[in-house]
């Protein structure tokens, strides 16, 4: 008894007080009055005025305390009460959030007390708050629909990956795609970048099934040049008709896929006219005129491809070159890319299959080792 007086009086004069040891340490003492029972008598009476002078100490310690709380705490309220009349609300709340820092470091009162001042307090800070979750839930969905409308775009761009045969089609459909997300302020990193590969795979495939295209429209001409070749030239009697067998062949082999291309339009309505019979035999003069017309197209295109054209044209092959050369410096003209000369080239060479057979294969084989050599360096 006489060492717990001796606490209780220490931490009631000690400074700064504990005081919630010090409240924990009353409720101790007022136990401990029914403790004195158990001390002897001639002792009782002197423990008691200890207890009792302890006990009052510290209870009139806590009772200052607690009215230094109450009165910080009634000012908290106060200033809480005056939050709803500041026009900015994000101002308020960072008000509200400040001065429930300041109500827990004011220290605390008996239950009862502390619970009462602590409704009035919230009654005035729960309505700023209300409005801050319902601002933020509202931020919450509206970012969660910017995040579906970005996963949206990705899906579809993958569905478009997805199906390789009908990329072509899709192209004004990822442009759109493109557009839209362009539209989107602070869109989510991951699926931005993910949204960009897709982007960068759609372009590359995009440009292979063109390779592709071209590719097989390329094909597609030298075989309808060829069939032509035979109804112009190798395919015809003694007597200068088109053969029954030839006919038949190039109806049954004609490709029937065509394009808007000027060049497979004019090879069609070539192939109609000669099974028609409204195309003639080329005459003699524009047979010399073609050749002439071919070998240059080969010295032209051998020059392109830095290749050597046969001795027969090393003159007219020089010739050229200063031709070429003085064009160029004069301005008369403007060079193409090479790839690009090169498919202006076959596209003409394509339509010289009325070359007599000699030369058509002669020149046709110059032809064809410029263009891979060219097309294989671009």
């Amino acid at each position: 008894m006489a060492t717990f007086c001796a606490e209780l009086e220490q931490l009631a004069g000690t400074e700064p007080t504990d005081w919630t040891a010090l409240g924990k340490a009353i409720s101790r003492g007022r136990r401990k009055l029914r403790d004195l029972n158990s001390i002897p008598a001639k002792q009782r009476k002197i423990f008691a005025k200890k207890l009792k002078s302890a006990l009052d100490k510290a209870n009139q310690v806590m009772q200052e305390h607690y009215e230094l709380v109450e009165k910080e705490k009634m000012k908290l309220i106060r200033a809480a009460s005056q939050l709803i009349h500041l026009p900015e609300r994000s101002e308020a709340i960072t008000q509200a959030k400040d001065l429930q820092t300041q109500w827990k470091a004011a220290g605390s009162l008996w239950r009862s007390k502390e619970q009462q001042l602590w409704n009035q307090f919230r009654e005035h800070l729960d309505p700023l708050f209300e409005e801050l979750k319902v601002q933020q839930d509202s931020i919450r969905a509206a970012d969660q629909e910017k995040l579906d409308a970005q996963k949206a775009l990705c899906n579809e761009l993958k569905e478009i990956l997805s199906n390789e045969d009908e990329l072509a089609a899709h192209h004004g459909r990822v442009q759109g795609l493109q557009d839209i997300w362009k539209e989107i302020e602070r869109p989510d990193r991951k699926l931005l970048e993910s949204f960009q590969e897709m982007i960068a795979e759609y372009r590359r495939r995009e440009v292979d099934a063109q390779k592709r295209q071209t590719d097989a429209n390329r094909e597609r001409w030298w075989v309808k040049s060829a069939l032509l070749h035979e109804l112009a030239v190798s395919g015809r009697t003694v007597k200068g008709a088109i053969s029954k067998k030839t006919e038949n062949k190039v109806r049954k082999t004609w490709p029937e896929q065509s394009s808007s291309e000027p060049l497979e339009l004019a090879l069609d309505q070539a192939c109609q006219d000669y099974l028609s019979g409204n195309k003639a035999v080329s005459e003699d003069s524009e047979k010399e005129d073609l050749q002439a017309q071919a070998r240059l197209l080969c010295i032209r295109l051998e020059f392109v491809a830095g290749l050597q054209s046969p001795e027969e044209d090393k003159e007219q092959r020089m010739q050229y070159q200063v031709d070429r050369l003085a064009e160029s410096m004069s301005g008369e003209a403007t060079r193409m890319p090479a790839h690009q000369e090169a498919q202006e080239a076959e596209k003409t060479w394509l339509q010289m299959y009325a070359l007599p057979q000699t030369d058509y294969e002669a020149f046709g084989a110059r032809i064809k080792k410029a263009l891979s050599l060219i097309n294989e360096n671009n």
